[in-house]
């Protein structure tokens, strides 16, 4: 697939801006077909909804004593709801994270694949995105608001 929509769109693939330009890449447990296969990789899990092989995160798995049974993972509390979390986040006290892009005249220039630098930066925002454990959390709530 050359466009990242089509790409994403596809359920076992994803579109990889590791490196530019970005391309189309085979998601590691999109080659099983069923889930008797997908269970053959401790990395991979079946899901039910997508009906395809996924990877095996700790936020797939839907309850504590799972959750504490595997080492990536704890089980959280934060931002008013359970959920399991990779234990690499564990330690990391929760922020505000806020992206400056700069404005001048480079930006608007082809990057790569990309017609402008601002859409190239858009993706790498998208991709952080879909990666960070963000909280969910309104933006009225938490350090320094006032909440009723």
């Amino acid at each position: 697939y050359g466009d990242d929509r089509v790409c994403n769109a596809a359920k076992r693939c994803h579109w990889d801006t590791t490196a530019a330009p970005g391309s189309c890449q085979q998601l590691p447990c999109g080659r099983f077909e069923n889930e008797t296969m997908c269970a053959l990789d401790v990395e991979c899990t079946w899901s039910t909804s997508e009906t395809a092989c996924v990877a095996r995160t700790c936020h797939t798995i839907p309850n504590m004593c799972d959750c504490q049974a595997d080492a990536r993972c704890f089980w959280s509390r934060a931002g008013g709801w359970s959920r399991c979390e990779e234990q690499v986040f564990g330690k990391c006290p929760t922020l505000d994270m806020v992206v400056l892009l700069d404005g001048s005249g480079s930006m608007s220039q082809s990057f790569g694949r990309h017609p402008q630098g601002f859409y190239a930066m858009m993706e790498m925002v998208r991709d952080w995105v879909r990666t960070l454990p963000l909280s969910g959390e309104d933006h009225t709530i938490g350090a320094g608001s006032k909440s009723s």
